[in-house]
């Protein structure tokens, strides 16, 4: 789908829609779903999705990571623990959104 239209995607929501027109070879019907979250996007939205996707998670990042540092110069020690958990968890969760598919 990426290959076919690179910057648009089939629109977001369709990618179930549009995947009998991509698939090749034998398809099991029961699970229409992308390899992970990333690969959905950019199949949905296009590759500029997909960078907003990725921009908006690396704007996350550096937000969590400037926290940890600001409570660290500021030995607010009750806002450093919560910033390091919020940085852990959004690196679980994209760590995660990778490897979904290989659990179906």
């Amino acid at each position: 789908m990426v290959e076919d239209q690179p910057l648009t995607g089939v629109g977001a929501g369709n990618f179930v829609v549009a995947f009998p027109r991509y698939a090749q070879g034998r398809v099991v019907r029961r699970q229409l779903i992308a390899h992970n979250s990333y690969v959905s996007v950019a199949a949905e939205t296009g590759l500029i999705g997909l960078a907003l996707f990725l921009l908006m998670h690396g704007l996350a990042l550096r937000n969590t990571y400037h926290a940890v540092r600001f409570a660290r110069a500021s030995k607010d020690w009750e806002l450093e623990p919560m910033a390091v958990a919020s940085e852990v968890c959004l690196l679980v969760l994209m760590m995660e959104r990778w490897r979904e598919a290989e659990r179906r």
